[in-house]
């Protein structure tokens, strides 16, 4: 029996070795059968696969005969391009940077998966690194580098919603407008022309047709646009955005490449320096003038008489939206021939805006007032007027948590503003003016050390000077001009209410060459000077109008470290700029309280029965 089971296990091992030398050449190629060429697949360094006998000697060492065996790629007996044999990649994987993230993860996908199939590759690399140019490779994506103009598929050339697949000779590109469907073509050409599916478990060789070709371009919805009658592609796109520093200029930088995608226009580039160069321009400018026939609205685009397009807009702060809407009503929404002429300007009213633009309901049901402020800070950035919305009302308090500063003209078109002070709340912030008249131009002021080091013993005014020659080059303008002398006093009280006086102080309107104007002559005499102030009379003439105030009084008693107090509100419009006008504009108080004199005696006064200045 022992000799019976030594002669079975010894038929079983026989049979086994069998069995796995007729596997061994079952995954041999089928082509070529008889030639004795080496075909173990190299490592990535290049040198002998794991089949390879390493006799220890490194490369320029002892033999320098090379048997690092090779593929005769033009004997494979595949038929068309031969990219793998024996699970060796014949090519690299490339990526293009003008394709950018997509490109790059298709590639990297690409090589992933060949390896999964036991093929070995080369890591993908960029069409950017000249070192790394191959002669057989994969490219994926637009504007290949160093590759010949065959393998870079120009944007320009198949827009946005193009494609382009093709074999040239050595190469496969794949490129194509967008992210989506340049994922799509890969996928499309990995499953039909490379024949992998999720079913594939092995690839030792692959060839794909060595004549493919598939490629669309971009049906633009746009057919032609002309310009006077001039085809907009003969134009140069000029962009002066000078005036327009620390606002924002997305649509403006976008435009080039929108314009393309929507027409399949490609406007180049010039610059302002190079503008009387270009025969036909496209200009798009910031710089604070515009078209006196347009000046009212603040932006236009239209045909000059010399051909030129211009887009042109006063308000630096409104610039951008103001082309966006443009572009977006007269181009990209659009389709079929455009035609722009000297007839039929396009203007947008940019030089007014409203305080709904900023979010006010206007509604008089919720506080507004941040709308406001938002909408008087962005106004004063570019001097445009401020609109209320027609009978609008808004409703602010019972804390405002700062003045909302003026410098432009407003029209509040009938609107209605409720300051709401019921709550004791409104006590905090009760010297906060709704509204202030704000100069354009800081307040220079000298000191006692500086009038003296400037005007040494000069430093007086007498009755019937007419000028203040060492003030000459600190007034750039007609200014008003105040001087004070802390060390005389006038107005000295004797008596009840006696008080020690106030500083003299004397106003002038002084102009740069020193001279008083005439209206505002001489009334003190001064041997000193404390302190002068210059306030540069503002340029621009302001108007508020057409608005109705109504305070809600505070009628909660608030308790302070001191007393009981309505008083000292101040909720009015504050003036510090000159030059203003204010015309149809109310006032009026509601719930004031009505202190008798007893309790006014009590908490301090009968002037608290007057809370609101």
């Amino acid at each position: 029996m022992k000799q019976i089971s030594r002669i079975l296990i010894l038929v079983m091992l026989l049979a086994l070795l069998l069995s796995a030398v007729a596997c061994n050449k079952t995954d041999e190629p089928a082509e070529n059968p008889g030639d004795n060429t080496d075909t173990t697949p190299p490592d990535e360094n290049g040198d002998a696969g794991s089949g390879d006998t390493d006799d220890g000697a490194d490369e320029g060492e002892g033999d320098n005969t090379d048997n690092t065996p090779t593929i005769d790629w033009e004997n494979t007996g595949l038929e068309g391009l031969a990219l793998i044999y024996n699970s060796v990649a014949r090519f690299q994987v490339v990526y293009t940077s003008e394709s950018g993230a997509k490109a790059l993860e298709l590639a990297n996908d690409l090589v992933e998966k060949l390896r999964g199939f036991g093929v070995e590759i080369a890591d993908p690399v960029a069409d950017t690194d000249a070192d790394k140019v191959s002669e057989y490779e994969i490219i994926i994506g637009l504007g290949a580098r160093g590759r010949g103009d065959d393998c870079n598929v120009s944007y320009r050339a198949i827009g946005d919603s193009g494609y382009a697949i093709k074999t040239l000779s050595t190469k496969v590109v794949i490129a194509a407008g967008n992210d989506n469907l340049l994922n799509n073509c890969y996928s499309n050409y990995v499953k039909n022309q490379m024949k992998i599916t999720n079913k594939t478990k092995k690839l030792t060789e692959l060839a794909v047709p060595g004549d493919y070709t598939a490629s669309a371009v971009t049906d633009y919805l746009i057919d032609a646009i002309k310009i006077g009658g001039v085809d907009l592609a003969n134009y140069t796109l000029i962009v002066d955005v000078a005036g327009a520093e620390g606002y924002t200029t997305e649509s403006i930088a976008a435009f080039p490449e929108l314009l393309f995608k929507n027409s399949g226009y490609w406007l180049e580039v010039g610059t302002v320096a190079d503008m009387e160069s270009y025969e036909h321009r496209f200009i798009i400018r910031c710089n604070g003038t515009i078209n006196e026939k347009y000046a009212e609205d603040g932006f236009a685009a239209y045909v000059a008489d010399n051909g030129d397009f211009i887009v042109e807009c006063t308000y630096a702060n409104k610039f951008d939206d103001a082309f966006y809407n443009f572009v977006n009503e007269k181009i990209y929404k659009l389709q079929g021939s455009l035609s722009f002429t000297k007839s039929a300007p396009y203007t947008d009213k940019v030089s007014v805006v409203y305080y709904s633009e900023f979010g006010a309901t206007g509604k008089g049901e919720i506080d507004d007032w941040q709308a406001l402020y938002d909408t008087h800070i962005f106004a004063n950035q570019c001097g445009q007027k401020v609109m209320g919305d027609f009978e609008a009302t808004y409703r602010v308090g019972p804390t405002l948590p700062d003045t909302i500063p003026v410098k432009t003209n407003v029209d509040w078109n009938g609107c209605t503003f409720i300051i709401d002070d019921t709550s004791s709340a409104a006590y905090k912030t009760r010297q906060s003016s709704l509204f202030a008249m704000e100069r354009d131009y800081p307040i220079v002021e000298l000191t006692e050390a500086q009038v003296d080091e400037i005007a040494g013993k000069d430093a007086k005014i007498n009755f019937g000077d007419t000028s203040v020659p060492w003030l000459v080059g600190y007034i750039e303008a007609p200014s008003l001009v105040m001087f004070t002398n802390a060390h005389h006093k006038d107005f000295v009280r004797h008596g009840a209410n006696q008080s020690s006086g106030e500083s003299r102080k004397d106003v002038f309107i002084m102009y740069p060459d020193g001279t008083i104007d005439a209206e505002t002559e001489v009334c003190f005499e001064f041997d000193d000077f404390t302190l002068v102030q210059i306030h540069r009379i503002d340029d621009a003439p302001v108007t508020i109008e057409n608005g109705t105030f109504i305070n809600i009084c505070c009628r909660a008693v608030v308790d302070t470290d001191f007393q009981v107090k309505y008083h000292a509100y101040r909720r009015g419009i504050m003036f510090y700029r000159s030059n203003v006008t204010m015309q149809n504009v109310t006032h009026r108080m509601q719930d004031e309280p009505d202190l008798d004199f007893a309790k006014d005696a009590k908490y301090g006064g009968c002037n608290e029965s007057y809370p609101y200045y």
